[in-house]
Formats: C-alpha cells, sequence, structure tokens
C-alpha cells in the first residue's frame, strides 16, 4: 500500500493506548490506535512498539525522510520511553515539546513535557493537551474543566490562564473495587442510570455512611433483598459523589466542561446536572488532537519543530 504524505504526525500515548495521527496542514489524512507496553517496559520495547505503530500508520514526508512526530502523554513519564521534567503549570499557555534520542537516524520525536503544581503538589501528562484544545476554541475560558479517567484531573481556568488544578484518583479506586474486591462477584453488565443517580444523591447527604456501607451491596447480592439494580453504578454513585462533595463549595452553579470519552463522561455530566451545574461535553480525542496541533503550531513559530 502506498504511503500517505504528511508533514506532522502527533500522537496521545497513554498508559493503555498510543493513538497516532498523520496531518498535511492541520487536516487529518491518516490514524492509527494501538495498545501500549505495560508501564516501565523499559525505552528498547517502548520504541519498538512505536515504530511498529508507524509503519501501521503508513506514512512519509516529500520534504524530508519522515515528518517530525510530537507525542504526550505518560510516555514522559518515569515509567514511560523517555523522562521529560514537567513544565511548571504558569506556562501551560506556552509548553513546547522536547526532543529525544531514537535510534532510527530519520526520526525526529518531541515529547510534550506535562504540568507540575506545586502548592499542593501535583501532576498531569496528556489532560495538558486536552487543555489547550479547548483554549484554542475559547482563548478566554473561564470556569473549571473535569477529565474524567482513571485519575481524574480537576482544573481551574481564569481568561484562558491554568489556576490550579487537583487529581482525584476515583477512575483507579472504583476499577480495584469492581475487579480485585469481594464486591467483584456481585456486579451486572447494564448501566442503571436510576441507580447511580440515587446512590450519587445518599453520597452527597451522608458521605460517611455510604462509604461505611459498601459492603452491603454485596450481602444484598447473597441475600436477594433488592437493594438495588446494578452493584456497579451504586458503587460508581458513591465515589463519584465523595468526588463531588469534596468539591461542591467550588463547583455549586459554575460552568463545568468535561472533556472525554463515553460512559465515564456521562456519569459526570449526570451527577453535575444534579448539582445544578451548567455542563458542557467537549470531545476527548479532538481536544487532544486540536491541543497537540497548537503546541507543534507553536514550535514551528519558534523554528523548533
Amino acid at each position: 500500500m502506498r504511503a500517505v504524505d504528511c508533514d506532522l504526525v502527533v500522537g496521545d500515548w497513554g498508559s493503555t493506548h498510543l493513538r497516532l495521527w498523520g496531518l498535511k496542514e492541520h487536516d487529518v489524512v491518516t490514524e492509527c490506535r494501538t495498545s501500549s507496553p505495560a508501564s516501565g517496559s523499559g525505552a528498547v520495547v517502548y520504541e519498538k512498539n512505536f515504530i511498529s505503530a508507524l509503519a501501521e500508520l503508513n506514512v512519509q514526508c516529500a520534504r524530508r525522510d519522515f515528518p517530525p512526530i510530537l507525542l504526550s502523554g505518560m510516555v514522559g513519564s518515569r515509567e514511560g520511553w523517555r523522562e521529560i521534567k514537567y513544565s511548571e503549570r504558569e506556562k501551560l499557555n506556552g509548553l513546547v515539546g522536547h526532543k529525544i534520542e531514537v535510534s532510527r537516524s530519520n526520526l525526529d520525536v518531541w515529547i510534550v513535557p506535562g504540568i507540575c503544581q506545586l502548592d499542593p503538589p501535583d501532576v498531569m501528562r496528556g489532560e495538558e493537551t486536552q487543555l489547550l484544545g479547548l483554549l484554542r476554541h475559547d482563548p478566554q475560558y473561564s470556569g473549571f474543566v473535569c477529565l474524567p479517567g482513571t485519575h481524574t484531573k480537576w482544573a481551574e481556568l481564569v481568561g484562558g490562564r491554568l489556576k490550579q488544578f487537583k487529581t482525584i484518583m476515583t477512575g483507579e479506586i472504583f476499577d480495584l473495587l469492581i475487579t480485585r474486591s469481594v464486591l467483584r462477584h456481585s456486579l451486572s453488565p447494564k448501566f442503571d442510570e436510576h441507580t447511580f443517580i440515587n446512590s450519587f444523591n445518599d453520597t452527597l447527604v451522608n458521605p460517611s455512611a455510604r462509604f461505611s456501607g459498601l459492603f452491603e451491596l454485596r450481602s444484598s447480592d447473597l441475600l436477594k433483598t433488592g437493594v438495588c439494580d446494578s452493584i456497579a453504578d451504586a458503587i460508581s454513585g458513591v465515589l463519584i459523589g465523595l468526588e463531588l462533595k469534596s468539591l461542591a463549595e467550588k463547583i455549586n452553579g459554575q460552568l463545568i466542561t468535561i472533556i472525554g470519552d463515553g460512559h465515564i463522561s456521562s456519569r459526570y455530566k449526570l451527577a453535575l446536572e444534579e448539582l445544578g451545574c451548567t455542563v458542557m461535553c467537549v470531545d476527548g480525542r479532538q481536544a487532544s488532537l486540536t491541543g497537540l496541533v497548537s503546541i507543534a503550531t507553536n514550535m514551528r513559530d519558534q523554528n523548533a519543530l
């Protein structure tokens, strides 16, 4: 198959998947998605995985051996391909990638550094490109941004500047409970919105009681008392309820933009609307792509790409 001409390759490389886009004059001309090596696999394994993904993308560049490549996400973490030092929170709007060494001489690869803050200490990798994707369309955005995931991020922006952010491990705790705890034996495959909303609202009213009562979900299944129709959604309601309860004073009545994909974003939307927040949803894939293009454009303006 003939290679596709493009002038830039960008990629969102998380802990489980790598998504690559081949661009020509900012338009996507080809893309692919593949799995990522296990965290901490080492540079050789990551590079081999990346070369395979590039072969699947099947691109070429008229002006050089291969188009420049810009990646963001966990690829730049301590357990990724190459560790790239975090950039300070205040430098979000001026982010540029850091060039790394690769074994193939015809490949020029840059990795976005991610963002950190010291007080309180927190970090993000990958979500910063999604924030920049949002700001590309609304440069003066003011409000909160929720980025659901394994480690959900909450970012507060004022006039297009990142004021502060917070990471809450809701997604990882949910995954541990449904895959490792005794509750995993009582799960059903269906989504029950009624169960989720009831669990969420009950948690807002009495968070300690809902947390201490998690085992009752297992007991009710064993004793067939029919407490709820979906234990997974009851757990999700408790955890998201605890998360939003901790943020309620800040976010109540505020504009909230959710950047993400699929089922988990829809749950946050339901919960936030229960709180009376104005909610706007942005596709996570598109936000990542737009943010990466924004960073690449900035680097080209500085003759750094």
